[in-house]
């Protein structure tokens, strides 16, 4: 018999205290701008993704409480779900250990079409500076810190993700 999948909420966006982080590449010269609002229990990652100046990134992070240390025979099980309504452009999910590893993991959205997406450790790969290290090791679930989004799809102009729920479950 199979243990039913039991979903647990990672981001509560109903918590008006916790604090998005914006870093866009301003950082290194460039001249995006973006923004995160919480409105009506969903979080709305806007803005304009400039190639000025060897530009051409936004991104937002935020802290996460990891509510269940896994056994390490779990790591490999974990799922994070994010529901989401997109405009069309690929962003990708980021994920921040404690030792400050960045993982991502891509993906494409539909324009004002509502997603369910599904990650596991596997679909993250680790990032640095726009360079990737698919070799190296996978996110552990006990070890993460942040989570966020990025878009730095080589397109200028607007962009605009609605972020419903952001969930975990162990498969």
């Amino acid at each position: 018999m199979t243990t039913p999948k039991v979903e647990s909420r990672l981001v509560d966006f109903s918590d008006k205290e916790a604090t998005w982080t914006i870093v866009n590449d301003g950082v290194m010269g460039g001249r995006s701008r973006s923004d995160f609002k919480v409105e009506h229990d969903s979080g709305r990652f806007s803005g304009v993704v400039s190639l000025e100046n060897n530009g051409g990134f936004a991104s937002v992070n935020r802290s996460v409480q990891i509510s269940k240390t896994l056994p390490a025979e779990y790591n490999n099980r974990w799922r994070i779900n994010i529901d989401i309504i997109g405009d069309g452009r690929t962003y990708q999910l980021r994920l921040r250990n404690q030792a400050g590893t960045t993982f991502k993991a891509d993906f494409e959205t539909q324009a004002d079409t509502p997603q369910q997406l599904t990650f596991s450790a596997n679909d993250f790969i680790e990032s640095f500076r726009g360079r990737t290290f698919p070799q190296n090791p996978k996110p552990q679930w006990n070890d993460l810190v942040t989570i966020g989004f990025l878009i730095a799809d080589k397109q200028a102009g607007e962009f605009q993700l609605t972020v419903k729920a952001i969930n975990w479950y162990l498969e």
